[in-house]
Formats: C-alpha cells, sequence, structure tokens
C-alpha cells in the first residue's frame, strides 16, 4: 500500500485475492464484474500487473533511484508498495457504476 486514503474495499480484497490464488496456480487473470447484492452497483475491475518501468518506484528498495526513495518517504511515509516482480499484481482499476446505470 502506498496511498493510505486509497485503502481496497472489502468486495475489491476479494477480487484481488481471487486473482492472487490462479496467479499461484499459474492461471491466468482477467477482469472480473461484480453487482453488489445489497446495493445493485456494478464494479469493473481490471488488474494491474508490475511492468519493467514500474519497478523504478515499485522495484526492490535497493535498486530505487535515490531522488526517488526521497519523494517516496516524503509523500508516503509508511510505504509498503516496495519489492514487486515484474509480472506481480500490483492492485486492480476499479470502475463502479449505479444500479440503474444501464438501464437509462
Amino acid at each position: 500500500m502506498r496511498n493510505e486514503s486509497n485503502i481496497a474495499s472489502h468486495s475489491e480484497n476479494g477480487v484481488l485475492s481471487g486473482w492472487e490464488e490462479e496467479l499461484k496456480e499459474n492461471k491466468s487473470i482477467s477482469p472480473v464484474i461484480t453487482r453488489d447484492q445489497k446495493t445493485g452497483e456494478i464494479a469493473f475491475f481490471a488488474p494491474i500487473k508490475i511492468k519493467g518501468k514500474c519497478l523504478t518506484c515499485h522495484g526492490n528498495s535497493e535498486n530505487v533511484p535515490d531522488n526517488v526513495k526521497a519523494k517516496l518517504m516524503r509523500f508516503y511515509p509508511n510505504d509498503k508498495a516496495l519489492n514487486y516482480a515484474e509480472g506481480d499484481l500490483r492492485g486492480a482499476w476499479v470502475v463502479t457504476f449505479p444500479k440503474d446505470y444501464f438501464n437509462k
């Protein structure tokens, strides 16, 4: 986690955990669409996987450039979004729609 004001919700954690299990089993992961049973809200989840350029900020802390480390420490003093490798699951893009959005 890097931005403490952007913590995954319970349902988001469920999707992320499912993807992590699939990756452990060497399965590919793909976008997911859910509907909240209580609110009817529809959510589209797309996985964010670490690519080479991502490692500049999210890679092994020993390999992150000093100027980047300084900014990360300044803006995210409790940063835990380091030590990723290429191909790791970093998170998800999430787009939500109100329950009646597609009925208009």
